[in-house]
C-alpha cells in the first residue's frame, strides 16, 4: 500500500513502534496533503490486488484503509488502478517504486524499501521502470473496476 494513501492506524501497523517509527509516522500527513492541495500533483497508483486482500493491524484497520483509498479516488487528481491477482507475473512484484514525471525535466525514479530509499535520475537506470510501469498498467484495472473491487473488499471484511 502506498505510503500517500496509508490511513495511520494501517501506517503503524506497517512500521512497527520505536523512534525511527514515530518520525516516519510523523512525515506522513504533511506528504499526504499533496493529494488535497488546489495545486497538487497528478498522481496515479497501481497496487496489486493483494495489498488490498492483505489484512495489516486487523480487520478494522485494513477496512479503514480500503475506505481511505474510496474516498482519495474521488479527487480528480487521483488515479487507483489494481493489479488483478490473476494479472500473473508483472514488473511491480520486483519492490515499490515511484516513477516522477516533470514538465520540463527527464523523469526520475523512486525505489522504495522498508526504510530506505534511492532516486535514480539517469536515463540508462529510470528506463526499466518506465517500462516496468507500462507492463503493470497493460495488466491493471480501469479506475472504474478498480473501486468496484475495492468496494467489494472492503464489503469482505464486514462492517467496523
Amino acid at each position: 500500500m502506498p505510503g500517500l494513501l496509508q490511513t495511520p492506524e494501517y501506517a503503524r501497523a506497517v512500521i512497527g513502534t520505536g523512534n525511527d517509527a514515530e518520525w516516519l509516522l510523523s512525515t506522513r500527513p504533511a506528504r499526504q496533503a499533496l493529494l488535497t492541495r488546489p495545486d497538487g500533483p497528478s498522481v496515479r497508483f497501481l497496487v496489486d490486488e493483494f495489498a488490498l486482500r492483505r489484512v495489516i493491524g486487523g480487520n478494522t484497520a485494513t477496512r479503514h484503509q480500503l475506505e481511505r483509498l474510496n474516498r482519495v479516488q474521488e479527487n480528480p487528481r487521483v488515479r487507483i488502478q489494481v493489479v488483478p491477482r490473476d494479472a500473473g507475473i508483472h514488473a511491480g512484484l520486483d519492490g515499490a517504486f515511484v516513477v516522477l514525471e516533470f514538465p520540463a525535466r527527464e523523469p526520475h525514479v523512486y525505489v522504495e524499501a522498508r526504510r530506505v530509499g534511492l532516486f535514480l535520475t539517469r536515463p540508462q537506470d529510470v528506463e526499466p521502470f518506465i517500462r516496468g510501469v507500462e507492463d503493470i498498467d497493460s495488466k491493471a484495472l480501469c479506475e472504474q473496476s478498480s473501486a468496484k473491487l475495492i468496494r467489494r473488499i472492503c464489503e469482505e471484511l464486514g462492517e467496523v
